[in-house]
């Protein structure tokens, strides 16, 4: 067998093609690919980032290997133990030179993006769709990929998906096993940690492993932050300089407007990160974010990147602005943050002040811990027990979203109902437990059928099984990493980073933060109690870390903060500058080349573009159904 690897110059960083035919295992890459010799038949490739801590038994990745390769007893427990060890995003290949076989995995949370397809007996596996000898679309389009990408506000299939059949990306967990091609998709089951009773003192571990994160991710030369106003850029920003000193910090920011009427969209933001950055004597660059008038030149650039990922949002526009003004004003040294999936992993992503709207912005945070509280272990009980009609909480929010509908059926046992409570949050926009899918306009009655079962199937009914109160936390922010961190929020950052050469770090995705956090109990700021949100974080701020916790007063970021009329989409969609692109786009459907009709409601699809096609304002949820559909074309599809 032969193993030939040539590093050949791509335009795009980190891409990985591998071909597997003929017993031939044909790699290319613009990165050299480094192995290490286990013993005479195995070698194990990898290329990317990755990160780890030194000890006595490992000082180096070829030591770390080789000492944990021989305590393993399968292929399959080294596979898993060399996933929970080594932080960063990166792509492994197990290779057995005898028995002319492999085995490919990526990081433990999948975010090294991994694409493979099969026609007429040949594979293929790369780092992007660009890369294969085949058509993505040559066997036509994904439903559910389409489905879920059109449905769900992360703009992108779900982890497993693409928007093309017969092309996958692999899963979280998922090994590909080859041999004279791809010979099965193995699953490392996942295990679930259980919440613990923490005490007060416990937070200083927290505290210990954010500066380690910190230290691990960080640069001696420089360090960039994408910086807004919030606790996680801020706390990121904070502790940079508590480790490096000002002078190794800095910090950038957009400055939105996406129309002429609206002007600044992020006012509050901007005055509260300047004073941040004052506080810390670190310079803060403003680059903006203008679509008032036109649409940024870089955006070409950013659509051939974004097609290739399968990612349609219009995040990559403001962090491919970032991305571009890093590299032209930064060496190769600098190491790169920004505070994203916090949210989700403090707090399952309520916190963003949005939960109830309320002048008292303590209000607005404890609505979100409220929001919270309904995928705890508590509610969780109760829910099990069909008993949330009893729940004062549950029926408030029921109260102020009378506009919606909620399932009030019995199911038959606890597993369905989980099931239910897993899709409340991770298959609909709103996320409130028992809303129903029936107004959910874009499907036909049968699509609608058949996507939400197929997804449920797919991604949720493992966890429906195995979830438990005392491990809720932990099952929901694994999930996360099929949903929403993989969407368009968190993966245009990474992408567009990697587009000019350079590696965003989110120490948030640290392995030992992570387990801490599903090991979190509820009464540290995700349920009812008078912690606040990110308690642990916040905590770290006020007991190990220099912070100015008075300059968090005030709005939180957007004009919405403070006319909740007010709505950031409906300017994108309606008045800027990429509008009458939009609109021209449309006006031609090209969604119905794609979309079959047995799935979708077509009609309902052609009343919205009509009317916006004719300059009508659209907004509300006709706004939800317009949004992906303008970016997917947008982009561009193969």
């Amino acid at each position: 067998m032969n193993i030939l690897i040539q590093n050949i110059k791509f335009i795009k960083k980190d891409n990985l093609d591998l071909n597997i035919l003929n017993n031939n295992f044909k790699i290319k890459s613009d990165q050299n690919i480094d192995f290490v010799k286990i013993n005479k038949n195995l070698k194990l490739l990898y290329i990317g980032n990755i990160f780890f801590d030194k000890t006595k038994n490992y000082k180096s990745l070829k030591d770390l290997i080789l000492f944990e390769f021989k305590k393993s007893k399968s292929k399959k427990y080294f596979i898993n133990k060399i996933k929970n060890l080594l932080d960063g995003r990166y792509l492994m290949i197990l290779i057995d030179e005898k028995k002319i076989s492999g085995s490919l995995f990526v990081d433990k949370y999948g975010r090294f993006e991994c694409f493979y397809h099969k026609k007429n007996n040949k594979f293929e596996i790369a780092s992007n769709l660009s890369l294969f000898n085949t058509l993505p679309s040559s066997q036509g389009y994904d439903q559910l990929g389409l489905g879920h990408l059109l449905s769900n506000y992360s703009s992108r299939p779900a982890k497993k998906s693409t928007i093309y059949k017969n092309v996958h990306r692999l899963g979280v967990g998922e090994i590909i096993n080859f041999k004279n091609n791809i010979t099965s998709i193995e699953q490392i089951k996942f295990k679930a940690l259980k919440t613990k009773n923490l005490k007060e003192e416990d937070l200083n571990k927290y505290g210990e492993l954010f500066i380690k994160a910190l230290k691990r991710y960080g640069s001696k030369h420089v360090n960039v932050v994408y910086l807004s106003s919030g606790w996680d850029s801020t706390s990121i920003l904070a502790g940079l300089v508590h480790i490096y000193g000002s002078k190794k910090v800095k910090a950038v920011i957009g400055r939105m407007n996406n129309s002429k009427r609206s002007k600044v969209l992020n006012p509050f933001e901007i005055k509260k990160a300047k004073k941040i950055a004052n506080y810390f004597k670190v310079s803060l660059d403003i680059v903006d974010f203008d679509y008032s008038k036109k649409i940024p030149k870089i955006s070409e650039k950013l659509k051939n990147k974004m097609k290739s990922c399968c990612v349609y949002a219009g995040t990559m526009n403001n962090h491919g602005l970032l991305a571009n003004y890093v590299k032209d004003n930064y060496d190769d040294r600098a190491a790169i943050f920004c505070g994203e999936i916090s949210d989700g992993v403090h707090n399952l992503g309520f916190s963003q002040f949005t939960s109830i709207f309320h002048s008292s912005k303590n209000f607005r945070e404890y609505s979100d811990k409220m929001m919270s509280y309904f995928y705890g272990p508590t509610f969780l009980k109760i829910f099990e027990n069909n008993n949330q009609d009893t729940d004062q909480i549950y029926n408030l929010f029921k109260s102020l979203n009378k506009n919606l509908k909620f399932d009030n059926y019995k199911f038959k046992t606890r597993e369905e109902r989980r099931l239910k409570l897993l899709s409340s949050f991770f298959l609909t926009n709103k996320r409130l437990p028992l809303v129903s899918n029936t107004d959910d306009k874009i499907f036909t009655k049968k699509g609608k059928k058949i996507h939400y079962q197929n997804m449920k199937n797919i991604y949720l009914k493992e966890a429906s099984k195995k979830i438990r109160s005392n491990t809720v936390y932990s099952w929901y922010i694994h999930l996360y990493n099929s949903f929403h961190w993989q969407g368009s929020t968190v993966s245009t950052l990474t992408l567009t980073s990697e587009l000019f050469n350079q590696n965003m770090q989110m120490p948030f995705y640290d392995i030992k933060l992570q387990d801490f956090l599903s090991i979190m109990p509820e009464n540290f700021g995700r349920g009812l109690d008078f912690n606040p949100t990110k308690y642990p974080l916040k905590w770290t701020l006020k007991n190990k870390i220099d912070y100015p916790f008075n300059l968090q007063a005030g709005p939180h970021a957007y004009v919405y903060d403070t006319n909740p009329s007010f709505n950031l989409a409906v300017e994108t969609f309606n008045y800027s500058a990429f509008a009458p692109y939009f609109r021209e786009i449309l006006s031609k459907h090209p969604y119905r080349k794609i979309l079959s009709k047995k799935i979708f409601n077509l009609k309902y699809i052609d009343n919205i573009v009509k009317k916006y096609v004719n300059g009508i304002e659209i907004n509300g949820e006709e706004l939800a159904v317009l949004r992906p559909l303008c970016f997917l074309f947008f982009i561009g599809i193969y």
